[in-house]
């Protein structure tokens, strides 16, 4: 009922209010309400007020299972969201995915992946990143401009993020899961080691530059613990809560309020 294909060769099976706008030939609507398809070659399963509508000749092929107020305004195409509510895919580049949850973003950038949870987070204003991953969980967030590959397997607000200067980027770097970690470095130009960064878990745990200087961190690991801190490259802390690690390639084990300030 109501529902409108006025793009050539394109299809509504069903539901109300659905609607394939010019700018979407060979458009897909197989149900549910207040659907619109906008892009060429592209579909909607089904759902409620899901949105293909951002027309442009490179955006085609885009795919929206379910869900509700899941949305698809890239620039380019080859873009998915499987279900959920409130999703969003925007920005340039195509191959991004959102599989469920709600409130989940992606803003730029190509290859990314958000598989499920909430509120997780995906972005770089330029250059764009691509290739990053982000598992599950809620208010994780990945954004590091002009690096690619990072990845947060799950938790709650832990970031991967980086301040870039035109140097090496923030690449390949990793949180497994727990609280409030960060890892948090600058990109100065034509310098340092950088990226490769990884906190297995635990709670409240930094990798970052020294406040105010330019270190590069890189290569540098915390597994677990609490309030512990790295801002050096080849840094490693294994455990234990308020270590600080500032020498480049120091080591703290364990304990607490243990300090490594010299390099090896």
């Amino acid at each position: 009922i109501f529902n409108t294909a006025s793009a050539a060769c394109s299809f509504i099976g069903g539901g109300e209010s659905n609607k394939v706008v010019a700018g979407g030939p060979w458009g897909f609507i197989g149900g549910g309400k207040n659907n619109c398809v906008g892009t060429d070659f592209s579909s909607i399963a089904g759902g409620e007020l899901n949105k293909l509508c951002n027309v442009n000749s490179g955006n085609c092929h885009d795919f929206i299972g379910g869900g509700c107020g899941n949305t698809v305004s890239t620039y380019y195409g080859c873009n998915v969201i499987v279900g959920g509510k409130g999703n969003s895919l925007s920005g340039y580049y195509s191959f991004n995915f959102i599989g469920t949850g709600c409130l989940h973003t992606i803003a730029n950038g190509g290859n990314n992946t958000i598989i499920g949870g909430g509120r997780n987070s995906i972005s770089s204003t330029g250059p764009y990143s691509n290739n990053n991953f982000i598992g599950g969980g809620f208010c994780n967030n990945l954004n590091t401009n002009g690096g690619d590959s990072g990845a947060i397997v799950g938790g709650a607000n832990n970031s991967i993020s980086n301040n870039y200067g035109g140097g090496n980027a923030e690449d390949s770097s990793f949180i497994g899961a727990g609280c409030g970690n960060t890892i948090s470095t600058y990109t100065p130009s034509g310098g340092g080691q950088q990226g490769y960064n990884i906190i297995v878990g635990g709670r409240s745990n930094t990798l970052k530059c020294v406040t105010g200087g330019s270190t590069c961190i890189g290569c540098s690991v915390i597994v677990g613990g609490y309030f512990n801190t790295g801002s050096n490259a080849f840094a490693f802390i294994g455990g234990g809560c308020k270590n600080i690690v500032t020498g480049c390639a120091s080591i703290v084990v364990g304990g607490i309020l243990n300090t490594g300030s010299g390099a090896c």
